[in-house]
This record gives structure tokens, sequence and C-alpha cells, in this order.
């Protein structure tokens, strides 16, 4: 099945969570306050950091699984039930490690109200809970990616995904926002994943009677796999420990604006995740000289489809913030948003060397970077805080975003030239960010500027790949087309 196939599927298993999440956004604001969301979110990026934390076995099991034929299911059986008896022996390290920090961190952010504060213990439990969860979902999840069983992998994130917005937020209108109960419910709906992944992997790999652990396996595993690890510990703190941040010197509320931010911001992210979500096996099993052509028509791609479109999110930043939170938290977000922007854009691009590395088995090369990049961050990152709040962090975040793109793309097929055909595009977003910023909202030189800065990211993205634009176009007139024929009728 096409690469193309595969990132739609991934697409819309990404996407219509993302509608929910939009849409439930304003409910939990109302219902449980700013102050609980902000905390809140930290605990789905604990939740989310958790199953990280399986030494690189998800992503181990994906690339090697990927590499072994469909026919050899005895090899395939084999390699699997050892990666989750492995994952499971690392619940009791990962325990005593992860549960106090993650207490250690909620108790780190200043509070507002004492009510809140005093949930964070029991809130803690739950997290706890959830640990074994994450793992055996991480094990599951690069099962099938190995298979390439995209179908199937997300119909399981939007019903989890979805639920996971859904229910905690029902909790909190029936039951009441006691932050223990709604991660609890968010517990509930993981098991219910694992057991629908665990269906699915036990026909795709397919699965046999379980077996132990084969020692060849295991050491291919952890070795690959602790390179990787390293990666999944660094990159969510490269990209989380601006929460943490923002909670202990501000507090719980500035997190939450920050996190509305982010959470637009991120969504951006969902085309290349979905793309080389959907490359990696291929990438996997591949040669040199399709990875490279691959890898030329991913990079093309993303900046036509994404630049234009962030550009455009630039310009009407204030309107639709408006509409989504409201007057007051729109201004306070608006320019964090913005800063936030071109990280995101390097980011998205990034995922390209990014997983051809780790595919290819070079996981150590990721790690690297990552450990490098960490220091100079964390420095810039708190000099940004204190010098200029929450616009400080936003720009810290951002450059990186761009100097982790710069390293991997350095390290990666082609080196830096790479990304040659994209510099204009770059360009084309650095000048809307700074003009977005600089000139007053509403303004019409404002206007002006930025309608010709999305005029000319069209036209680059037209120049660079103009057969997708022409298509697109053409379908878009054949269903107004369509519609005006049935207005007729």
């Amino acid at each position: 099945m096409s690469i193309a196939r595969h990132t739609v599927y991934n697409l819309v298993g990404a996407v219509l969570p993302l509608f929910v999440s939009i849409v439930t956004v304003p409910a939990y604001l109302h219902l449980i306050g700013l102050e609980r969301y902000g905390v809140l979110s930290v605990c789905w990026l604990l939740l989310g950091y958790f199953g990280l934390f399986d030494i690189g076995l998800g992503r181990a099991i994906t690339q090697q699984i990927a590499r072994v034929p469909v026919e050899d299911v005895a090899q395939s059986n084999r390699l699997f039930w050892s990666a989750i008896w492995l994952s499971l022996g690392l619940v009791v390290f990962a325990s005593l490690l992860l549960v106090p920090a993650a207490y250690w961190g909620l108790t780190l952010i200043k509070f507002d109200t004492a009510e809140v504060a005093a949930e964070v213990g029991g809130t803690v439990v739950w997290l706890a809970f959830s640990l074994p969860v994450a793992m055996i979902i991480g094990i599951l999840n690069g099962a099938l990616q190995g298979r390439e069983r995209f179908a199937a992998l997300n119909g399981v994130d939007v019903l989890s995904n979805s639920l996971s917005a859904i229910v905690p937020l029902t909790i909190a209108w029936l039951v009441g926002p006691t932050l223990w109960m709604l991660v609890a419910g968010a517990l509930g709906v993981r098991v219910l994943s694992a057991v629908l992944l665990f269906y699915f992997c036990r026909r795709s790999i397919p699965l046999r009677r379980p077996v132990k652990v084969h020692r060849g396996d295991a050491r291919g595993l952890l070795s690959y796999g602790g390179w990787v690890s390293i990666t999944s510990i660094i990159g969510p703190m490269l990209v989380f420990w601006d929460r943490f941040a923002i909670g202990w010197v501000i507090g719980a509320a500035a997190v939450s604006i920050y996190v509305l931010a982010s959470t637009v911001v991120q969504r951006a992210a969902v085309l290349p995740n979905a793309l080389t979500r959907a490359m990696f096996p291929r990438f996997a099993y591949g040669s040199d000289d399709y990875a490279a052509k691959i890898q030329g028509q991913a990079i093309t791609f993303l900046s036509v489809v994404m630049t234009p479109g962030m550009i455009l999110v630039m310009a009407l930043v204030h309107p639709l913030l408006t509409l989504w939170i409201g007057a007051d938290l729109a201004r306070q977000t608006a320019p964090v948003l913005l800063v936030l922007l071109p990280g995101i854009w390097f980011n998205g691009m990034a995922h390209i060397p990014y997983n051809y590395l780790q595919a290819t088995g070079k996981p150590n090369v990721v790690a690297i970077i990552h450990s490098v990049e960490i220091l100079p961050y964390v420095g810039i990152l708190m000099v940004g805080l204190y010098a200029f709040g929450i616009p400080g962090v936003a720009l810290a975040w951002t450059l990186r975003a761009v100097a982790d793109a710069l390293l991997l793309y350095s390290r990666s097929l082609g080196g830096l030239r790479a990304m040659r055909p994209v510099t204009a595009a770059a360009a084309l977003l650095s000048a809307s960010t700074v003009a977005a910023l600089l000139l007053p909202a509403g303004s019409a030189l404002r206007w002006a500027i930025m309608t010709l800065l999305v005029l000319g990211s069209c036209w680059q993205a037209y120049r660079m790949h103009p057969e997708i634009i022409r298509r697109g176009i053409g379908m878009g007139l054949s269903r107004v087309r369509v519609l005006l024929a049935g207005r007729t009728i």
C-alpha cells in the first residue's frame, strides 16, 4: 500500500480528535477553571511521557518487525513477546523513578488555591497506575506500525484520543472537577485502547502463543532501544520543559495561556507526523536511493502545504483566537502563538531526518544531538522567561527547533543541501512573523503586508510543486460546479 494512503490514515487519526479537542477546550475552561486546566495539561504530558520510558522498545519493535518478512510468523511472534516481557520488566524501575519525579514536578507549580494544591497527591496515584498501560501501548503501537497496519492503528487512535477528551469532561460535568477523577477517567480510556490494539496485533503480526524472552532478540531490541530511549527521555523534556518552567516561575494559570497557544501550534505537526510515520517502515527496509527520493518529495510537499497555511494563520490570528477563546485570552495568547509558529515549521521539517536516522539503525546520532541541545536550551529558556515572560519561553522553543532541524539534516541524506529548496519558504515565514508581531492588530498596513506575504507564499508553493496546486484547485472547482448544479436542479 502507498505512503500517500498511509499518510491519509494517519491524518484522519490525528485530525478527528483535534476537532474534539478544539471543541472541548472552552468547556474545560468553563467547568474546571484556568488553574485546574493548567495542571491537567501537565498531567496529560506526564501520561504521554510515561509511555516513552520503555528504553525505546516501541521504536525498536517497529524497526525490527518491518525488516522481518510477513511469512516468518515465528520470528515476528518471538520479537513481539520479547518486547512485551522486557517492557513489563521495566515497569517497577520506571515507577520508582518517574512517580516521585511527577509528584515533585507538580508540587513545584504555584497554585492560587489550596483546594487545587491538595488534589495533587491523589492525581499522582492515578498517574502511577497509568504507567504499565502506557508502556504496553507503546509496544502495541510499534508492532502495528512495523507491519504498516495504519488503518487499524488510527482507528483505535481516533476512538482513544476522542474519548480521552470527552470522558474527563463528562466526569467534571456530572461529578465535579476533582483532578484525580479526571485522570482516572483518562486511564480507563487507555485500558480500552490497549485491549483493542492487542486484538489488531494478534491478527496483523500475526501472534501465536506467548514465548519466553529470546536472548538474541532481547539483545537486538535493547541495543537499538538504548539509544532511542535517550531521545525518548530527553526529547519530551526539550518539548515540554517550558510548561514546568512557566508553572514554577509564574504559576498554573500562566501555563494555561502557553498551552492554549502551544495547542494550536502543535496541531501543525499533524501533517509531518502522519507523513513520516508512514515513511518509517519504508526507510527501514528500502535502499539509500529510494530513501533519498522519498525524502526530497516529503520536504517539498511539507513546505508546499505548511508554509501558506501558517502565514494565513498569522494573518488571521487575532480574530480566530477571539472566536475560539474570547478577546481577553486571545490578546495574551496571540504573541506566544506567533513566536511558536516558525518553530513548529522547522520541527515539522525535522521529522524527516529524525525518522530516517532512526529507521536506518542510527538512533545514536539522534540521541547525541538531543543530548547536546538540552543544556543550552534550558539556559536560553530560563533567560527568556525571566526577561520576556511567556513570549520569551516561546522564542527559546523556536530557536531550539531551528537548531534541531539543522543538526539532524546535517547528519542525514544529502546534509544541509537537502533543505536548500525550502530556504525561500523559511524566509517568507520569518518575515510574516516579524510583521505580525510588530504591526498593530487590525491596522490597514498589517492587513496589506500579510496579504502580500500570503500571496507570496502561495506563489512560492506553486513554483515548487505546481502539480499539487493545480490538482487542488481542480478538485475545488469541480466541487463548486457540483454544488452549483445541485442548487440549479
